[in-house]
């Protein structure tokens, strides 16, 4: 289902706010998308007129669990019914991704050399240069899916990372090291071969969903799109055999040289501070496809709530659905949106009945690969609400417990289930005690 589409169900809704005079892509439109966010509103702002480019700017359209779950629904069915109700031979994470590359893997068409519903652009510079705070260093697209093939294999990464704008055909890519794509931008270089790339901007809502899913590396974004929609995506490709998607706004086409960076400049980042400026490899476009009147959908970053942050949260509750088949002792993966970029993640369970039980069912969730990429994993059992931040931080920081020092250096471990076996016994409310607020404080 096309972006366009989707846009024009929620115009239907009375869930899209037309903004339809000239707005400055120099922080005016990410102020005012931002502000957007910490009102009552949460529409999705459609900016028709943006400085000298024919693009619109669609912004805000993950700003609500509403929206995403209507972009990601099939025939009513929320995508987290569907992971509930998979076949019962799926029960690891690496069933699921094998099951979704044997009936959902995509379909690459031969290479298409007419786009002939695009107009040919000569610069970058006639997209959207928009610039999200008054510290950036220069634009960048924010939503834009960036695909990549393997050197030794067919298997093709799609992942969303920020693309700074350089110059009229340049731009450089910042992506996590120990990524799918910065392994494999890193296989190319190590044999000083240049990596082809395609770009596609204002895909398949789906599309971008799939691309920000934390899949392990053997899994497929591509594959999950396919799950998604609940079939197997025709998609065009270029002569390098990378993706073109069908009724994609704007399709860039280039390619990283192993031995050419620049200085991505500071931007300000989910976490709430500026990056360093490092150097990141640098993309070097040779072609710019546009349809008419194209749509470019941006995200702003910054202080909580922001849809990275709900995306994250979501992101954690299709996860949890998942882990479950495989740890059944797992109630709920909660994800306070203040964190979820590290991410930091609550895990309840049921109430083990002996400490054995316990060790055992902690290594499980310890040596998980879903829980892979966790910054910090506070574990609760059931006499925690996990949904109350401040319930679960008043349980389970204030706890004579030994340290527990993880497998994992980089993994933070706060162990709230361990109480049980200590010989401590835990104050808890009374059903329907008063619990206050940030706003009603008790002093």
């Amino acid at each position: 289902m096309q972006l366009r589409e989707h846009l024009h169900q929620f115009d239907k809704q009375g869930d899209v706010e037309h903004i339809r005079h000239v707005v400055d892509a120099d922080i005016a439109l990410s102020s005012r998308a931002y502000q957007c966010l910490h009102t009552h509103a949460h529409k999705l702002k459609w900016f028709h007129h943006v400085d000298n480019s024919v693009c619109s700017v669609v912004a805000n359209m993950f700003a609500t669990t509403a929206r995403i779950e209507q972009m990601l629904s099939l025939d009513g069915r929320a995508l987290t019914q569907r992971l509930a109700v998979l076949p019962l031979h799926i029960q690891t994470w690496e069933d699921f991704c094998s099951y979704i590359q044997d009936d959902y893997a995509e379909v690459l068409s031969a290479p298409r050399d007419n786009l002939a519903n695009y107009n040919v652009v000569k610069s970058l510079y006639e997209l959207p240069q928009i610039r999200y705070w008054l510290g950036d260093s220069l634009p960048y697209f924010s939503l834009a899916t960036l695909f990549s093939r393997a050197l030794s294999t067919t298997a093709i990464n799609a992942g969303i990372y920020r693309l700074a704008v350089h110059g009229p055909r340049t731009l450089t890519v910042n992506w996590r090291p120990g990524s799918r794509a910065h392994a494999t931008w890193q296989a190319y270089a190590t044999r000083a071969q240049r990596m082809p790339v395609t770009v596609a901007m204002g895909v398949d809502p789906a599309l971008t969903f799939a691309s920000l899913f934390p899949l392990p590396a053997f899994g497929s974004e591509l594959s999950f799109w396919g799950f998604i929609r609940a079939q197997r995506q025709q998609v065009s490709s270029n002569r390098a055999d990378l993706p073109l998607p069908r009724e994609a706004e704007i399709l860039l086409q280039g390619y990283i040289e192993p031995a050419q960076f620049l200085h991505e400049g500071s931007y300000a980042n989910h976490t709430g501070f500026y990056t360093r400026s490092i150097l990141c490899p640098i993309i070097q476009i040779e072609q710019i496809h546009m349809r008419p009147n194209a749509i470019v959908p941006i995200t702003v970053v910054g202080p909580p709530p922001t849809e990275s942050a709900l995306l994250g949260v979501h992101v954690w509750k299709l996860l949890a659905v998942l882990l479950r088949r495989e740890c059944p002792f797992i109630l709920e993966l909660m994800c306070p949106l203040e964190t979820s970029h590290l991410p930091v993640i609550i895990v309840q369970v049921t109430t083990p009945s002996t400490a054995q039980m316990w060790e055992c069912w902690r290594n499980s969730i310890l040596n998980h690969p879903i829980l892979g990429r966790v910054h910090t994993l506070i574990m609760v059992d059931e006499t925690t609400d996990s949904a109350d931040f401040r319930q679960v931080y008043w349980h389970s920081m204030n706890q004579e417990l030994e340290c527990y020092i993880s497998p994992r250096s980089d993994l933070r471990v706060v162990d709230g289930v361990r109480w049980r076996f200590s010989g401590q016994k835990k104050v808890v409310l009374p059903f329907g005690a008063l619990k206050p607020s940030f706003k009603d404080e008790i002093l």
